[in-house]
């Protein structure tokens, strides 16, 4: 997949664009677009779920001739799981050198232009066990904070011990 950085920045060169992601009622998440494969509205019906596995993972999904696992991103996080009664789930497919993964979220907000410097550290500030999946924090207003996730995190194994997921 050719990548295009130059469409992905704002005019002045220096904001970078993200993927905005409502897991749940009060958590957003952003990805950087540059590690976004698609995003797509898939019936539950097209996610095989797989017996033995984490709670968190919903199954498989056959995406463009690519066999795809599909996380629930709040489940992961402890949060309250995706309600499993909707009929379609919301993913985004991440990508990095060839491996892929769809984490299904409440909502896909759409685009958001962050500059670098925006990015904090989120220790001290999310609950710990989030940390080694994010890249850091934005914050817009004063209530108003997105967790930066890692997706090379998500990728590189740290994801569970299971190794059909790394």
């Amino acid at each position: 997949m050719k990548e295009y950085p130059e469409l992905l920045q704002s005019s002045s060169g220096k904001k970078e664009a993200y993927l905005n992601l409502q897991v749940n009622s009060s958590t957003q998440v952003i990805l950087p677009m540059t590690q976004t494969q698609e995003v797509v509205v898939i019936g539950k019906e097209k996610i095989t779920p797989i017996p033995n596995m984490e709670s968190f993972v919903l199954g498989l999904l056959n995406q463009r001739s690519q066999v795809i696992w599909v996380i629930d991103l709040a489940a992961m996080f402890n949060f309250s799981p995706l309600n499993l009664e909707i009929a379609n789930y919301n993913i985004a497919i991440i990508s990095i050198n060839k491996k892929s993964l769809g984490l299904a979220v409440e909502a896909i907000k759409g685009i958001k232009q962050i500059e670098p410097e925006e990015i904090q550290s989120p220790l001290g500030v999310v609950n710990a066990s989030l940390v080694p999946y994010l890249r850091g924090c934005v914050f817009e207003k004063p209530s108003s904070m997105y967790l930066v996730l890692d997706a090379q995190a998500f990728l590189s194994g740290k994801l569970t011990n299971n190794p059909y997921l790394n």
